[in-house]
């Protein structure tokens, strides 16, 4: 039965590539009521990875400024510290991350891509090792709940790094994300 004091997540979707047309959906706040969405898109429609296209990621949001952005919603030391660790581990991104975080105007939210096994290695391992010995520091302790959530927003920020920084070695497609509350 339909209860309207649970709180359901919110649930993302890459939308099908090729756009047919919009489907109708259940909602799970309630299941009674049918929205009309893009299509979802289903694993054959990544079968095109096999090609030439590496990585896909949710389409650019404009955001204003990604730096000023942060500063908006969380604490802007966590960026400092995230440049500092950049600098240390990864010196080679640093023009990336500078560009980046004080010329660029959109992100790609939600932390989400599907990419070939060897692209998302890549990535994983250069963001993780960025991202674990941030943990290690512990200065988001005293952070509300949804401020903990840092190592998401962070990701956010950082991704369009790591891709502004490989670009001429990827094939990246953005692709527009189906949302459902």
């Amino acid at each position: 039965m339909y209860n309207p004091s649970v709180r359901f997540p919110r649930r993302r979707f890459f939308a099908k590539k090729t756009y047919g047309n919009n489907l109708f959906y259940k909602t799970p706040s309630n299941p009674d009521e049918k929205i009309e969405r893009e299509e979802i898109a289903a694993g054959n429609d990544f079968d095109y990875l096999m090609g030439d296209v590496d990585l896909v990621v949710s389409l650019k949001q404009d955001v204003g400024n990604v730096l000023h952005n942060y500063r908006l919603y969380h604490n802007i030391d966590d960026m400092f510290l995230v440049e500092r660790m950049i600098q240390r581990l990864h010196p080679e991104y640093m023009d990336a991350y500078r560009f980046f975080m004080r010329e660029e105007c959109a992100i790609y939210r939600y932390n989400m891509f599907v990419g070939k096994k060897a692209v998302v290695d890549r990535y994983c391992e250069w963001l993780f090792s960025i991202l674990l010995p941030l943990a290690d520091l512990k200065f988001f302790n005293n952070y509300t709940d949804y401020q903990k959530r840092i190592f998401g927003f962070i990701s956010e920020r950082i991704m369009g790094v790591w891709l502004l920084h490989n670009r001429d070695k990827l094939l990246i497609e953005e692709r527009p994300v189906v949302e459902f509350l």
